[in-house]
């Protein structure tokens, strides 16, 4: 058994983050109030299973303590926790479904059981639906049917592509990116679960791997697993082996980069780190557009907003230029890089100084690279 499954959360108390939308769930879980159907939405690995999860059990468990927390124990929630599935709740990846799943799914909803007072069915990744809209619709029907003894918990990474009478028809609770720092102390919590002694450096190396996640707990715990595995208790090692990189070093990188330093050939630059210098980047042209964006969005942001916004544009089309290579070499990383100093130093000769630059923007320039969404690590 992995670390994230070992510790995965099986209570309220024990969510990560999250904290106005556990408190409400709690709520209703010893109220016994939970809407027919649940939507949650998020990026990839912030808890959408785990609450759903938790949530299934909350709805079906008749042993629940006095915080609205299923017992973990009675055959229903063992059913969930083992991830059978076979008792009072179905769980289901949109990608996998078709038109004949989703009858199914209506059959099973309306047929009633001698074992069981309540259903729940979980159904993931309904982003993945988007192009079935035959499928999209049968599902609605489901959900606008009267059946007080099922329930239905939806998730999703991409609200654009679930169908709004779907999402009208449920009762929303956005998971934000986990804070780094939460993070950081639930991976150090693992760490003495497992009986692992850390110094100073150690724990330090903690939130780093916790800044890296990008408010993804499965990631951090995912790089966490590695870095006990290989020994990568050293930053050489987490940038070498993992691509991780601290906030401050990310942020040297790119400006060493925005100003035409040859000086980041000095340091190790995988195509991992690359990304990342370029999700920097978008970010901070996002907010030179006026988007606001979360803490470490803004953080970020105010260590690079002196830089023309033309100069990000026009680094942000050399960097296009790189994933063209699916398989990109330590050398040709090296020589697109050079390519974009070369072209860094050649636009700032012509650039205006950071204080007159122009705010206007050609839309159609830059759809691209704001539409390519960067590379999880």
């Amino acid at each position: 058994m992995n670390l994230y499954q070992k510790y995965r959360p099986t209570i309220f108390s024990e969510v990560v983050g999250h904290e106005k939308v556990i408190k409400e769930l709690q709520k209703r879980s010893k109220e016994n109030s939970f809407p027919q159907v649940i939507y949650l939405t998020g990026e990839s690995g912030v808890g959408k299973t785990t609450i759903a999860r938790i949530i299934a059990k909350s709805i079906i468990c008749e042993n629940k303590d006095d915080e609205g927390n299923p017992c973990n124990e009675c055959d229903f929630c063992k059913d969930i926790l083992e991830e059978q599935f076979t008792l009072a709740t179905r769980e289901y990846n949109s990608s996998n479904l078709n038109i004949d799943a989703i009858r199914e799914i209506a059959s099973d909803a309306v047929r009633g059981s001698i074992f069981v007072n309540k259903k729940v069915f979980f159904i993931d990744e309904l982003q993945e639906l988007f192009s079935n809209k035959k499928a999209q619709k049968n599902l609605l029907k489901i959900l606008e049917e009267e059946t007080p003894y099922c329930h239905f918990i939806l998730g999703s990474m991409d609200d654009s592509k679930v169908d709004k009478a779907i999402r009208n028809r449920s009762v929303m609770y956005r998971l934000d990116e986990i804070d780094y720092k939460a993070i950081g102390k639930y991976l150090y919590e693992i760490c003495q679960k497992e009986k692992i002694e850390l110094n100073q450096d150690q724990a330090t190396i903690l939130l780093d791997v916790a800044e890296n996640s990008y408010g993804s707990l499965r990631t951090a715990i995912a790089y966490l697993e590695r870095v006990i595995g290989s020994d990568l208790w050293d930053r050489e090692s987490l940038v070498k082996d993992l691509g991780i990189v601290t906030e401050e070093k990310l942020v040297e990188y790119t400006q060493l980069l925005l100003e035409g330093d040859s000086d980041i050939f000095k340091y190790y630059i995988t195509k991992d780190i690359a990304e990342k210098i370029r999700s920097m980047i978008v970010t901070t042209y996002k907010q030179k557009l006026g988007y606001e964006g979360n803490f470490f969005q803004r953080a970020v942001s105010k260590n690079l907003k002196k830089y023309p916004i033309e100069l990000l544009n026009i680094v942000l089309d050399q960097f296009n230029e790189i994933y063209k290579y699916p398989y990109i070499t330590k050398e040709l990383m090296d020589y697109f890089l050079i390519q974009i100093i070369k072209t860094v130093l050649e636009e700032t000769k012509r650039l205006k100084t950071p204080d007159q630059q122009s705010k206007k923007v050609d839309e159609n320039s830059n759809a691209s690279f704001l539409r390519r969404k960067p590379v999880e690590a």
